[in-house]
């Protein structure tokens, strides 16, 4: 018996089976006209879209008058028209809100449903999962007309369509409230940060918890930090199971992270210390400068660990403290100054430089409250991004069940 064309899950109200499409049954690509370079200007009224400010923010302009002139003469987009990235990064979408802008031909597109009604919202959903044809397997980093048109599609009724994009609309919504609950949570953060730790040249911080006045003192990092190298290993020394490598992937911003793609190695290829939790991991050498210097406390090991020879662990009578000093601006300093790269050179931070570099630090007993307090702020913002990323698993659940 030959399948029905139906979703796993559905909206109980619907039965009927969806139609197998493609895009060029439903009506055609559409792009704006073409805008040469001595027609934009570097500021100006009309902001221009290329592909690499595409969802971002403008850095060309037309003039109001030449806009006009093209919106009038040629096809443009309607507000709630998806906006789609058709080079570089293929399929990235902004929906079209009126703003008054131009969008770069070819590399820009959105679809233009003249033939069949297409319900926007459904489409936005359906972009997130859709497999353009021809693209499996290639190499071509663009998507060109004839991919889309000989996509297929399988669509339900109008009714339908615009059911299951009400649907994800609210989802989208709930996952945005709690990004932007997020984002405030990190951006409270980074006020204590400033506001808690003495700026350059001062000796105690704008805001103090209670019961502390002393001046803060300059010493070394070493007498606050003890830093060893990692391990040094070589190709045959790779096993599938073992000694974990800690290296700079498994540091997601300002979190530790344990990976399924860990490298392991032998026991006897082990020569330093295990790293132990609350010891502080830091990314020494990456191709990449730009990522050397970040850190995280690491936690819940679940068997014999070491770090790598790219990177650094810092052990402190109080790591949530020295962690947090690592995230203001006397950490920021030292890697402007210390850290070298760029021009395709490795970055490098070097163990003795951060060793001998001054910063300012309070008593034991200010450092563990103060320790304390970013600690608990670390935990709620480690709790929402759970929220978070539980709430795209479920969207991308519902994704995989209702659509076919």
């Amino acid at each position: 018996m030959e399948s029905k064309l139906t979703p796993i899950l559905r909206f109980r109200e619907y039965e009927h089976e969806w139609k197998a499409k493609t895009f060029k049954e439903l009506g055609s690509v559409a792009m704006c006209k073409r805008i040469f370079k001595e027609q934009t200007t570097a500021q100006g009224e009309i902001p221009f879209y290329k592909i690499g400010t595409f969802g971002k923010i403008a850095d060309s302009y037309i003039s109001r008058e030449t806009y006009e002139e093209y919106k009038e003469k040629y096809i443009y987009p309607k507000v709630g028209d998806i906006l789609l990235s058709a080079s570089g990064t293929i399929g990235r979408t902004v929906i079209y809100d009126g703003e008054d802008a131009y969008f770069q031909d070819s590399n820009i597109i959105w679809f233009n449903a003249h033939k069949e009604p297409l319900d926007n919202s459904f489409l936005y959903q359906f972009y997130q999962v859709v497999k353009w044809s021809g693209l499996e397997g290639s190499t071509i980093k663009r998507l060109y007309n004839e991919n889309v048109l000989s996509t297929n599609i399988n669509l339900p009724s109008l009714e339908e369509q615009k059911k299951i994009g009400s649907f994800f609309k609210s989802l989208d919504d709930t996952i945005s409230l709690h990004q932007q609950e997020l984002e405030a949570l990190k951006q409270t953060k980074q006020g204590f940060l400033q506001k808690m730790f003495p700026k350059k040249g001062q000796l105690i911080p704008e805001i103090r918890l209670s019961g502390y006045k002393e001046n803060w003192k300059e010493m070394k990092f070493k007498n606050l930090a003890k830093i060893r190298r990692g391990l040094t290993y070589k190709p045959k020394d790779v096993d599938k199971t073992g000694v974990r490598v800690l290296r700079s992937s498994n540091i997601k911003g300002d979190s530790f992270i344990l990976k399924n793609d860990d490298v392991f190695v032998k026991q006897e290829a082990v020569n330093i210390d295990y790293a132990k939790e609350n010891e502080i991991l830091i990314t020494s050498a990456n191709g990449s400068s730009n990522l050397v210097g970040k850190h995280a406390l690491i936690k819940k090991l679940d068997q014999p660990t070491v770090h790598g020879g790219f990177m650094l662990i810092a052990s402190a009578k109080t790591p949530y403290f020295v962690n947090t000093l690592m995230s203001t601006e006397w950490y920021d300093r030292f890697i402007k100054v210390h850290v070298s790269g760029g021009n395709g050179a490795i970055g490098n931070l070097n163990k003795n430089n951060l060793e001998n570099y001054s910063v300012m630090v309070p008593s034991i007993e200010e450092q563990i409250k103060i320790g304390d307090f970013f600690r608990q702020l670390d935990e709620v913002i480690e709790l929402k991004e759970k929220e978070v990323e539980a709430l795209k698993e479920t969207k991308k659940g519902f994704l995989q069940k209702m659509f076919i």
